[in-house]
């Protein structure tokens, strides 16, 4: 089954295991037998016959009782069945989709701690070669002081030579 259809087969069978079931005393009981005219000679047979024939009904009731309990058990059992099928279906997609996401999640969590740790280099580099900047520019000598410095080291040139 396709998840949708299988929602809906699922939503259909929690509609009919929440609706009530019908009391089996009130809707099979039968109605009280009419009352009988009694002639003004009863005669035994009428009367067995009438017992007897009450008698088989209520019988007969009561087997058609006891069916529809035992076909309304062997309904709910079964949709408890197909329920209790759909929903191990449900959980075990539930699993799968966590699984596939927790995989995930971990993976990107270790490429993040990666990225940190290359990032937290980058700055200690970076940190490194304005040290490096501060130190050489300490060193050398301004663009515009060359031609002033040449002309101190003539000076110099000439005061030894």
């Amino acid at each position: 089954l396709t998840q949708p259809a299988m929602f809906n087969e699922l939503q259909a069978l929690l509609e009919d295991v929440t609706e009530p079931e019908p009391d089996i005393h009130t809707t099979h009981a039968n109605p009280p037998p009419p009352p009988q005219r009694q002639s003004a000679t009863p005669t035994n047979t009428t009367v067995n016959a009438t017992n007897n024939s009450t008698a088989e009904s209520e019988h007969l009731n009561r087997q058609a009782q006891n069916l529809t309990v035992l076909r309304n058990s062997q309904t709910a059992h079964a949709q408890q069945e197909t329920l209790t099928s759909y929903l191990d279906l449900i959980e075990m997609s539930l699993l799968e989709q966590v699984r596939q996401k927790s995989e995930l999640y971990f993976r990107e969590t270790a490429r993040f701690q990666e990225l940190k740790g290359l990032v937290a280099t980058s700055v200690e580099e970076v940190s490194g070669l304005k040290e490096q900047l501060v130190t050489i520019r300490e060193e050398n000598v301004d663009v515009e002081e060359v031609p002033r410095m040449d002309g101190v080291r003539g000076d110099l040139g000439r005061l030894d030579g």
